[in-house]
């Protein structure tokens, strides 16, 4: 886990959404505002869409400018919060089924339930999971990645700051 400010309250509020031991909760992206000493989000509701698939219609739709303007250019970073499914050791054939749509994980009888967050601030992208049953928070590596929600994330932080 990288030791950024940032990086460090996206992990406090991860681990107290994890502490609290609620699962299915609905997806939710927040935008940060303010300063890192006193954020305020703006809270999203995701309803009835994949959250990057969400997060790219709420760009395209012109989302991001009322909450630019509502904070005055203090946007900190975007966070999400999500569950889904994952898979302990997924053979690279499954993954390759699953990608395509032949197969899904939550039909899989060795799946993992998973809450996870995701944030970025327009330097460093946060990934933080939590498996159902473990104990502790999992941080990836994030340099460089890549996929459809670190992509998503991407594209709502830049039209967030846009002049």
């Amino acid at each position: 886990m990288s030791d950024t400010e940032f990086a460090q309250r996206v992990e406090a509020v991860f681990t107290h959404v994890v502490e609290e031991g609620e699962w299915d909760k609905m997806p939710i992206l927040a935008v940060l505002t303010g300063t890192l000493e006193s954020m305020t989000p703006v809270v999203i509701p995701i309803e009835e869409a994949h959250p990057a698939a969400f997060i790219h219609a709420f760009v395209d739709e012109g989302g991001p400018a009322a909450i630019r303007e509502q904070a005055g250019g203090g946007i900190i970073g975007v966070v999400l919060y999500s569950e889904g499914w994952g898979m302990n050791d997924p053979t690279k054939r499954a993954v390759k089924a699953f990608e395509s749509g032949k197969r899904k994980i939550a039909d899989e009888p060795d799946r993992i339930e998973i809450k996870m967050m995701s944030g970025f601030d327009g330097d460093e992208m946060v990934l933080l999971r939590h498996e159902r049953g473990a104990d502790g928070i999992l941080s990836s590596d994030s340099t460089g990645i890549d996929g459809s929600i670190p992509n998503a994330l991407r594209a709502v932080y830049d039209a967030l700051v846009q002049s």
